[in-house]
């Protein structure tokens, strides 16, 4: 092999060498906070302490992510039932999502999260409808759905450093 194509690889290798420990580095350095340590609103507190471990249990660390989140708040508006504002880095529950019932909160929380944490999308999964499904629905499927969801959070992992 002629000696320029030797160190062209020889440079590459090293590239990849440095660029990995860097990644590692800065991973290592980046701001870490628990779902206790932002802004909640206390009715949906323990959705979200739920999630948090539910998340930890796939071997995944959102830590990274939610120390981009201010606060997940309950707030009243008929405009939707949740949304993440990038620009504000805060997630907003509609209070009216509370008159369908409690896994709807869930699956808003979950679905906001989603998309806050892991940079989820529309459709990835039967929690990242674009709209709620029905409550009897959700009930009857929750333990499926979070299977689902929890693996597309998996396969994104990386989103969340």
């Amino acid at each position: 092999m002629p000696r320029s194509m030797k160190h062209i690889k020889e440079s590459i290798i090293v590239f990849f060498i440095f660029a990995g420990s860097l990644w590692i580095g800065l991973s290592h350095f980046r701001e870490k906070k628990k779902m206790k340590d932002i802004q909640i609103s206390s009715s949906i507190l323990a959705e979200c302490l739920n999630w948090e471990r539910k998340v930890e249990s796939m071997g995944i660390d959102p830590s990274g992510a939610i120390a981009r989140i201010s606060s997940i708040k309950v707030i009243k508006t008929e405009e939707y039932a949740g949304v993440y504002d990038r620009s504000g880095s805060r997630i907003e529950i509609s209070s009216r999502v509370f008159d369908k019932g409690e896994y709807s909160v869930r699956s808003t929380i979950y679905h906001e999260l989603g998309h806050a944490v892991f940079k989820l999308e529309h459709g990835d999964c039967g929690i990242m409808n674009d709209r709620i499904l029905s409550e009897e629905y959700l009930k009857d499927n929750w333990d499926n759905l979070v299977t689902e969801y929890l693996k597309k959070c998996y396969e994104k992992r990386l989103e969340s450093i």
